[in-house]
């Protein structure tokens, strides 16, 4: 799912470095932005038939983090790449890719 979200996501949204966040990497650092990227990653997956299961719950996760720290102090460029994310899946998720 992340390389399907490197492979075309990634350029519209050049917030990640490819070098750098890895698979490993953000699942580590990011929960929140891994759990965004995955969201993304189903939504192209499904394209326009239905989401799948995997879709929800990762979107779920991720809104659930960013509800959690929306006011909070950003310490990391994690945080910042995970609200970025997390508002691009409200776009795509609002009308077709």
């Amino acid at each position: 799912m992340l390389c399907r979200f490197f492979s075309g996501c990634h350029l519209f949204v050049p917030i990640f470095d490819v070098s750098y966040d890895s698979y490993d990497g953000l699942k580590e650092r990011s929960p929140w932005t891994f759990d965004a990227i995955l969201a993304v990653a189903g939504k192209i997956k499904s394209g326009n038939n239905p989401p799948a299961p995997s879709f929800y719950k990762a979107l779920e996760e991720a809104q659930g983090i960013a509800r959690s720290s929306l006011f909070g102090p950003v310490a990391r460029k994690e945080a910042v790449q995970g609200k970025f994310s997390v508002n691009s899946i409200g776009e795509m998720y609002s009308g077709p890719l």
